[in-house]
């Protein structure tokens, strides 16, 4: 398939927004070439995303020298970021969402770097769902490895900082509190409007009609 036959494609069946596993069943094409299709037809905007679309405010009032902290900052108007783990139920990064990134030690930053292009979504989603603690360690932990793979980390990189977090997991859930201040709990607050805004906005519903109509 062509980039011009899959922008008309997806408009015709009004996918354009969906997830690519949904795009690649109601294309019937590989998601490998989704990917490639929307790249081009997007000038790469899939894996310029996390640096072209919302900016990180630094945190000092919060941060140490060992973990420090940032602020996501979306565009005027954009309450927060989707990425799409499955079709229908993307990972929500709300606006003023705080993040320590990576919590890579300054040690292994040479190697791995807190700003890693394609890990920063990783980290984010991890973030997200280890505040928010609605899956099993082991799923949210698969999280460094699936949206990396998705954002097209290096296999070395990814699986290094997967499998530090999971030698983490031994230290089990706790809340970030930082001076006082239970972090953990601000972006609880924040996810759960963000949660309820994607869900009144009807966005979910339609596209849980189309991809009924689509029979995907």
């Amino acid at each position: 398939m062509d980039v011009e036959k899959y922008i008309k494609e997806t408009k015709v069946k009004g996918i354009t927004k969906f997830g690519f596993d949904t795009q690649a069943r109601v294309l019937d094409i590989s998601k490998q070439e989704v990917k490639k299709l929307w790249n081009k037809s997007t000038n790469n905007q899939f894996k310029r995303f996390p640096r072209t679309e919302y900016l990180m405010r630094p945190m000092p009032e919060l941060s140490t020298r060992m973990r420090p902290y940032w602020e996501v900052n979306l565009p005027k108007g954009v309450d927060y970021l989707m990425f799409y783990i499955t079709p229908t139920a993307p990972i929500l990064i709300p606006h003023k969402f705080l993040t320590d990134k990576g919590s890579i030690p300054l040690i292994f930053q040479n190697i791995v770097s807190i700003y890693d292009r394609e890990l920063i979504m990783a980290f984010l989603t991890h973030d997200v769902e280890c505040d928010m603690q609605r899956m099993s360690r082991f799923s949210t932990d698969g999280l460094i490895y699936e949206v990396g793979t998705e954002m097209g980390a290096p296999w070395m990189r990814k699986n290094m900082v997967y499998s530090a977090v999971r030698m983490g997991n031994r230290y089990g859930r706790k809340d970030k509190v930082i001076r006082g201040f239970n972090v953990s709990e601000y972006n609880r607050d924040l996810i759960h409007k963000a949660d309820n805004s994607f869900l009144s906005s009807g966005y979910m519903q339609e596209h849980l009609k189309t991809i009924k109509k689509l029979g995907v």
